[in-house]
């Protein structure tokens, strides 16, 4: 072995032998992983909805003939029919703030279809006498398009007939006689109203006239339900409002003096249902003027240091939602209670009815605290301090905040804007829910959810829609597709998504969107949670209605 190799041998022997000992590293922390930053957002442009002014309008009146003076001995008229309705009390606060009813526009819900479908029953008779003696002379079934305008007052006018057979020309001049004498719906309204409809005529199965109908007169003008001079504002500038009755109305010729034994023939024998105003409606016309009922608590302040407690305000609503007549009675002096009822006597109801309303409300009128030091915007809501809220609110808008604190202060501007407003539909309602509907489709996973949970409560308040709730129903009442509109975006989001989307498509249906508002109905009816509801109301609108019905109505 020569030897380089042996003391290469020797060198790694050597190492083998004697290993350098080597010191372990010093285990290193382990460290939490960083936490992320919070997600904010910020709207630096962002500005409360400002009240816009009212729409124009003019006012138009109509004087109504006075009843004749009854013939002694003679009957008594029947007096309208009176309700009762009693509610919590309202706080009050000594500021010059809240809503006031000049802001008001007399722009009540739109005419339901119920209610226009009346117009066509109280000429039921009418119709079916011109369609009696028609089809005694060889007519055959058919189907007419009707189309009238309806002016503020409930009145008809240009009223027209069409049909596309010629063979129809003697039904068709008979009914636009029958169609065009004056009728009046129960309420006035802003605008005027394009009624459509589609009547179809169809043939008894029963004997041959023994002794053909005369051709029949022209009805006379029914009597109106209106007494004295009525006046309503009239928006100028506006669409008219068109309405599609989403249903044919048939008209048979059925007629017992045809049986072998008169009398036998089936008649409608259903009461006559008037259409119920709701207490959400009543309390809402109560405090649209809460502003100037606010203003004079402020006034008696000043004569009257440190008063408190409840007045109690009984509002008697004439029928059909005439201006109140009111009395109080508590706390305060006599020219607080003259503010007080020159306050209430500008309501009005939306919704009126043929019954006389009598409104019990009682107002608290509570001196406010100290301001709170931490300048809650809620805590400002609540006393009163509207604007301080809003602007608190909007400060969190418009800084980087976390998601769920700006969804918060959008609910929070919302919320303030109904308090100011005078009604769920002023323009500053719209602009609030509509930018708080955007805001949340912005949002993703966890802060959406959160934000979902706070809105709800304010989605239905709003909407005034709730689970399950057949918007198809003759006591559900109409929903303004403005608010529909502000909301539908986050059907998708929502448990009670389906039932909003079907108020939407109910009101598609008297549109000339209907073939939409179908599509939209043929969906839902797959949905688990109201598809049976839906899938019945579908096959409700695959049958036609009785003209003379009066259960519809």
């Amino acid at each position: 072995m020569s030897a380089r190799l042996v003391g290469t041998w020797i060198g790694l022997a050597a190492c083998q032998s004697a290993p350098v000992p080597v010191t372990p590293p010093a285990p290193v922390p382990v460290s939490a992983p960083a936490a992320p930053e919070p997600e904010l957002v910020a709207t630096a442009e962002y500005q409360p909805p400002s009240a816009l002014p009212p729409p124009r309008s003019h006012s138009e009146c109509h004087a109504f003939p006075t009843p004749p003076t009854p013939a002694p001995g003679a009957s008594k008229p029947v007096p309208p029919k009176r309700k009762d309705y009693e509610f919590s009390a309202m706080v009050v606060h000594p500021i010059r703030k809240g809503p006031l009813i000049g802001e008001r526009p007399r722009a009540p819900a739109a005419r339901t279809v119920n209610q226009l479908r009346r117009m066509f029953y109280l000429r039921s008779g009418s119709l079916a006498a011109c369609w009696k003696w028609a089809s005694a002379r060889g007519a055959k079934p058919t189907s007419l398009d009707v189309q009238m305008i309806i002016d503020p007052f409930g009145q008809t006018r240009d009223v027209s007939v069409i049909s596309r057979d010629p063979l129809d020309s003697e039904l068709v001049t008979c009914l636009r006689a029958a169609l065009t004498p004056t009728e009046w719906l129960i309420d006035v309204q802003p605008r005027p109203t394009r009624l459509s409809a589609t009547l179809s005529f169809v043939l008894a199965d029963q004997p041959a006239w023994k002794k053909p109908p005369k051709q029949p007169t022209p009805p006379a003008p029914s009597s109106e339900p209106w007494r004295g001079t009525v006046c309503t504002l009239v928006l100028d500038d506006v669409p008219i409002e068109e309405i599609h009755l989403p249903f044919d109305l048939v008209v048979s010729d059925a007629d017992d003096r045809r049986l072998a034994t008169p009398g036998t023939a089936r008649w409608d024998r259903c009461r006559d249902s008037a259409r119920e105003t709701d207490k959400r409606t009543i309390r809402m016309a109560v405090r649209s003027n809460m502003g100037a009922l606010q203003a004079c608590y402020a006034d008696a302040i000043q004569r009257v240091p440190g008063l408190a407690g409840d007045v109690q305000v009984i509002a008697l609503f004439g029928p059909r939602g005439a201006a109140p007549t009111a009395t109080t009675t508590g706390a305060g002096d006599a020219t607080l209670h003259a503010c007080m009822t020159a306050a209430i006597a500008p309501l009005w109801l939306d919704t009126p009815t043929p019954a006389m309303l009598e409104v019990h409300s009682t107002f608290t009128f509570t001196l406010d605290p100290a301001p709170p030091p931490t300048r809650d915007p809620a805590a400002l809501l609540a006393g009163g301090e509207i604007d301080d809220a809003i602007a608190a609110w909007t400060s969190i808008i418009a800084t980087p905040h976390a998601p769920i604190e700006a969804c918060r202060a959008r609910i929070g501007i919302a919320r303030a804007m109904i308090e100011l407003a005078p009604w769920l539909d002023d323009p500053r309602v719209l602009a609030a829910m509509t930018d708080l509907a955007t805001f949340v489709l912005t949002l993703r996973g966890g802060s959406q959810s959160a934000c979902l949970e706070d809105v709800k409560p304010l989605l239905s308040i709003y909407s005034q829609i709730s689970a399950h709730d057949d918007p198809s129903a003759s006591v559900v009442r109409p929903r303004r597709p403005e608010r529909l509109a502000a909301i539908l975006p986050l059907a998708p989001h929502l448990d009670w998504g389906p039932s909003l989307r079907w108020h939407h498509a109910e009101y598609l249906l008297t549109t000339s969107r209907k073939a939409e508002g179908r599509a939209i109905l043929q969906e839902l009816a797959s949905d688990p949670t109201i598809g049976a509801d839906v899938t019945e109301r579908l096959e409700r609108a695959k049958q036609v209605q009785s003209v003379n019905d009066r259960c519809l109505w």
